[in-house]
Formats: structure tokens, sequence, C-alpha cells
């Protein structure tokens, strides 16, 4: 299952905490909402993996060498980290090797691994190139329901001397319409 790894920087770009979730939205509203240190929080990345395997090995390891300075569970020695890690690397050839995967199986990750693992959040007018559909066809998936957006600050209009809306799609979004367009090929 694909998980996630985040981190939190304060506005010094000091790391503060290191986490994982399969939905870090909703994870970040739950540090909102009970963290103290979560008022500090100035800029957050995430990173994409496979499988929580994958992203628990990383989580520990960053905890580790990075020393975020609110993880407080977790602090193993890199010796223990390094032996899990090499259990998971030998797990994941043995998975590999015992299963082939299909070529829109591939093209379905390649399409994760360039796109969504990049950004968190897409204009509208750059999702036409990347799925190579027409304007038309986007924004008719979008008033159809099929792929949602949100609005973000734009630049001003000077016809309406107001802020225009930009229309934006999250990066979970996008995974949600290559999804259904996978299916519909099918």
């Amino acid at each position: 299952m694909h998980t996630q790894l985040y981190r939190h920087f304060d506005e010094s770009n000091s790391l503060l905490y290191v986490g994982i979730s399969l939905s870090t939205f909703n994870r970040l509203s739950q540090h909102r909402d009970h963290s103290e240190w979560f008022k500090k929080v100035k800029n957050v990345t995430i990173e994409h993996f496979s499988t929580r395997e994958e992203a628990m090995a990383a989580e520990r390891t960053a905890i580790k060498s990075e020393n975020p300075k609110f993880n407080i569970a977790m602090r193993k020695t890199m010796a223990e980290i390094e032996k899990e890690q090499k259990a998971l690397t030998q797990k994941l050839k043995l998975e590999t090797l015992a299963s082939a995967e299909t070529l829109a199986s591939a093209e379905k990750k390649g399409v994760y691994a360039r796109y969504v693992q990049h950004q968190l959040a897409y204009h509208l007018d750059d999702l036409k190139g990347l799925l190579n559909i027409t304007r038309d066809e986007l924004y008719r998936h979008v008033a159809e329901g099929r792929l949602s957006t949100f609005e973000v600050e734009g630049r001003m209009s000077h016809k309406s001397k107001g802020l225009k809306m930009k229309p934006m799609v999250s990066g979970w979004a996008l995974i949600d319409f290559i999804n259904y367009l996978e299916r519909k090929k099918k």
C-alpha cells in the first residue's frame, strides 16, 4: 500500500518531526490539532513509497540520522536500522522475482513516479500535457466529478479588480483520476 514519509521544518529549515502516513493531509491536521510544535512548521516535504514497510524503514533511518527535534520514539541504533533494511531489500528482491508485472501496471507506476511523487498540486493546464488529453476533455472530467479540484488565489484581474481564483488538482486527486482512466481502458 502506498505510504508517505513526511518531514516538518521550521522557518530556519531545522527538522522538527518525521512521520509516515497513508493520508499525509489527514495526519497533518491531526498534528495541527494535537501537537504544540505544529505552530512552528513552515515547510513540509513528502516522499512516496510503494509499501508501508519501505516507508517505515525510511522513517527509522531519517529519525536516527537526521535527529528531528520532536521525534522521541523509534531511536534505534544504526546497526538495527541497517539489519532491517537488508531484510527488507532481500524480501523485495524475492517478491520481484516471484511476480512479473503486466505492462499496464508498469505504465501506471511510471505515471506515479514521474508526476505524483514530485508535486503536491497541479494547475489544470499542466495536466493536459501530462495526461495527453485536450483542455475540453479535462474540464469535462472536472464538471462531471471525475477529477476534483480546489481553488487558490491567482493574479489580480484587471476587469473585476479582484483576485482571480485558479483551479488546482491535488496529487491524490490525480492518482484517483489516473486509476479511473486505467479502469476505463480495460
